[in-house]
């Protein structure tokens, strides 16, 4: 499968100003927690909605297995699984 997708998320400032604080929801309503550069967001049309990059990479049902550019960091890994309405295709 190995695409590229968007992730919708939630942003806030970064610990630096060139990264955003981003929050996904993941499958059983979970959330997942990292730090990005700027340049990894898209922003939906304000400051604090967007979508981030991923590579999907399994088809899961209602979900996707995605790999994140960078790590989460509770979980400190970079796959999770994200429900398909939080997918839009690049």
């Amino acid at each position: 499968m190995n695409s590229i997708a968007k992730i919708s998320c939630t942003l806030s400032n970064g610990m630096f100003r060139n990264e955003y604080a981003v929050e996904i929801t993941t499958s059983g309503g979970g959330k997942a927690s990292l730090f990005v550069d700027r340049d990894l967001v898209m922003l939906n049309g304000s400051e604090s909605t967007g979508f981030i990059h991923a590579n999907l990479i399994k088809d899961e049902g209602d979900d996707y297995t995605v790999l994140l550019p960078k790590e989460v960091m509770k979980q400190g890994t970079r796959w999770v699984r994200v429900p398909k309405n939080q997918i839009k295709f690049a």
